[in-house]
């Protein structure tokens, strides 16, 4: 016979695996504006690296309106990484999947 303390240890891993699921299934585009050519540097650098980001318009230069798509759990890392680079984002699309007629 399983224990209770098992079972509600088991009910729990399954609810936070639902909870971060669900967390991660939530997209937003963020719209950024680099100002110098090292912003644009990193977000090129991510670009290529961070297959987690869909760059729905890409930085080319310094003053230049950059979109980036991602899910919730990406969105926290990428925001901390741009603030602390004292970079400025606004959202552009707060959740994709209710856009989502449009995008068909």
């Amino acid at each position: 016979m399983i224990s209770s303390s098992y079972s509600r240890l088991v009910v729990s891993v399954v609810l936070l695996s639902l909870i971060v699921w669900t967390q991660a299934r939530k997209f937003t585009v963020l719209r950024l504006i680099p100002d110098t050519t090292a912003e644009v540097e990193l977000l090129h650098s991510l670009l290529m690296n961070d297959v987690k980001l869909d760059f729905w318009k890409a930085p080319t230069e310094p003053g230049r309106e950059v979109h980036v798509m991602m899910d919730e759990l990406s969105k926290k890392r990428f925001i901390s990484t741009i603030q602390s680079l004292n970079m400025t984002y606004s959202v552009m699309i707060g959740d994709v999947q209710k856009w989502g007629f449009l995008l068909r």
